[in-house]
């Protein structure tokens, strides 16, 4: 999950023998156990390079003696690249209840701890800005949120969808050199301990710039696209959608609220819902252009294949925000749902 191997053998003994816990198919050299072949990799969440002791090929797990953040990377068979989604071996997110994912729809929507409550209120404040835009409506204004409920989200069929579809991208970030992002999501929170250590343990994969970005919408709502995962339909014409018919996501929790809305009914009534979702970006089509050009970046990435996802910049452009659009609902995953309330600003 973010370690990729390098294409260099050392013959020499491994300097570190990681304590494994493997996935299925995987293999791993133990301390007693003299292996086959040594690799370099290196460490997607720190960057660190570790040398790892493998007695045979397939899917293999590590934590990494920097900063303990567990990895994952494929050592293929005589340079077999996997190339059908079938063929990749999935893994649950360490955190999950549900850790067998022949198992069948998983948990669903699980509450979470008071410590990941917590972290998802400093991704809130931290990302937060006093800046209206037109999205949010000539009578909204900005306000700030508190957290009520946090629900992680363990669907197994949508899960597998995504960590398929990210390892494909991860064999082509190999084998190509594409720009790295940053998200505030990650940067913004770097002083925040509860959320550091929420990142650090989702290992995102920075090869294939994966990011936790946000998603405003309803309480039902959440629930659906947790339980059927996003629909895009890409046969629509672009009117009304700044860059293409895609899953619109911000870096900044202010952005993502002016599209949310509160159930008026029901056990949630009053409160506002924003989805955390894992994306990953892939190569990113980058634009600070006030007016872009919508069927040229829509193209790129549904016709020619040459990016992944649309980075929009109107924070650089008209002083906002920064808009990231996917356009393969495969490439985005509904990890937690945060509800919450607005509550003026001079109140927090």
């Amino acid at each position: 999950n973010g370690s990729m191997p390098v294409a260099e053998h050392h013959q020499a003994p491994p300097a570190y023998t990681p304590q494994v816990r493997l996935p299925p198919g995987g293999d791993v050299a133990s301390p007693t156990q003299a292996p086959k072949i040594t690799i370099l990799v290196a460490c997607g969440n720190c960057r660190s390079e570790v040398t790892v002791g493998l007695t045979g090929v397939g899917l293999c797990q590590y934590e990494c003696p920097t900063c303990n953040a567990t990895n994952q990377f494929r050592l293929g068979d005589g340079g077999k690249d996997l190339t059908h989604m079938d063929e990749i071996e999935v893994v649950a997110p360490s955190n999950w209840e549900t850790q067998n994912m022949q198992s069948g729809a998983g948990r669903g929507l699980v509450p979470e701890s008071r410590e990941v409550c917590k972290a998802m209120q400093q991704l809130l404040d931290q990302t937060w800005k006093n800046q209206w835009t037109r999205d949010r409506g000539t009578d909204g204004k900005v306000m700030k949120f508190e957290v009520v409920m946090v629900q992680r989200n363990e669907n197994v069929k949508v899960w597998t969808q995504y960590y398929r579809t990210r390892e494909l991208l991860a064999q082509k970030a190999a084998q190509q050199k594409w720009a790295a992002y940053t998200s505030k999501t990650e940067t913004e929170v770097q002083d925040c301990p509860e959320a550091k250590a929420f990142l650090n343990r989702a290992n995102l994969n920075k090869d294939v710039n994966e990011f936790y970005l946000f998603h405003g919408t309803k309480p039902t709502s959440a629930r659906a696209i947790c339980d059927n995962d996003f629909l895009i339909d890409m046969a629509g014409a672009n009117a009304g959608t700044l860059y293409g018919p895609g899953i619109y996501l911000a870096e900044a929790s202010s952005k993502s609220d002016e599209y949310s809305g509160e159930d008026t009914a029901g056990i949630f009534q009053g409160l506002f819902a924003m989805l955390v979702c894992r994306v990953t970006c892939g190569n990113i089509n980058y634009t600070d252009q006030v007016a872009p050009d919508v069927q040229g970046l829509v193209d790129s990435i549904v016709k020619v294949g040459s990016h992944h996802a649309v980075l929009g910049d109107r924070e650089k452009c008209r002083g906002t925000y920064k808009e990231f659009i996917v356009f393969d609902e495969k490439q985005a995953y509904p990890e937690y749902v945060i509800l919450y309330r607005r509550v003026p600003i001079d109140s927090r």
